[in-house]
Parts: C-alpha cells; structure tokens; sequence
C-alpha cells in the first residue's frame, strides 16, 4: 500500500478536517495502521498580525482547554502548540504565558496551507 492520509483509507473511520492527524500519513504494518510521528510544520516566525490574537494566560490550562475557549473544540490543541513552538504539549501553559491564537476566522486558510505543505 502506498503511504496516505487517513481518509484517504476506506478501512480507517473519518476524522474531522481539524485533527492533529491529518499531517502524518498512514503506514500499515500488517492489519495495524500507523503514523509517522516526524512529520513537521513549521509557521513563519514573522506571521502576519491580523491571523492572530495575542492572549495571556491567566491559570494554568492544558492546551485543550485553551483550544476550546478559542475554537469550541478540543481538537485544535495542535494548532496552538505549533504556532507558539511550544515543545511540550502535555504540559500545562503556565499563567502569565503569552500564546499567539489563530483568530478563528482563519483556521479553515491555515488548515488549507497545512494541507499545501503535506502534499
């Protein structure tokens, strides 16, 4: 089997355009499926200010929670995590952090350029 993405495997159930998965593709190992974890996105250092939203961060908060108040899902703890380089994301963010948050109205534009690189 050639190396594709999730959906594109009619054997694996769909995920959501925003899952954290969708940057790896999928390798099989017999009847086990697998992610090649190394995958990497890189965002500009010198993102354009209007994409996003600079929040400090009040309590300690996992990143899930953080993506919810932001996106209503906890989905998008990903999106969080790579746009601040932060290289711990089990970690709770510690109060007084300041985290660069996609303003929602550009998620969809950043997941397209996400998907852009993968390819």
């Amino acid at each position: 089997m050639a190396k594709q993405y999730h959906n594109e495997i009619d054997d694996l159930d769909p995920i959501g355009a925003d899952q954290f998965e969708n940057i790896f593709k999928v390798h099989q190992d017999g009847d086990f499926y697998f992610y090649n974890i190394l995958r990497t996105i890189n965002f500009p250092q010198n993102l354009n200010d209007s994409y996003y939203t600079q929040y400090r961060v009040r309590a300690y908060r996992p990143l899930t929670a953080l993506s919810y108040k932001f996106y209503n899902t906890t989905k998008l703890w990903w999106l969080i995590v790579l746009v601040n380089n932060i290289n711990n994301p089990v970690k709770f963010i510690e109060p007084g952090t300041v985290l660069k948050i996609i303003n929602p109205q550009y998620v969809s534009t950043i997941l397209d350029s996400i998907k852009g690189q993968l390819n």
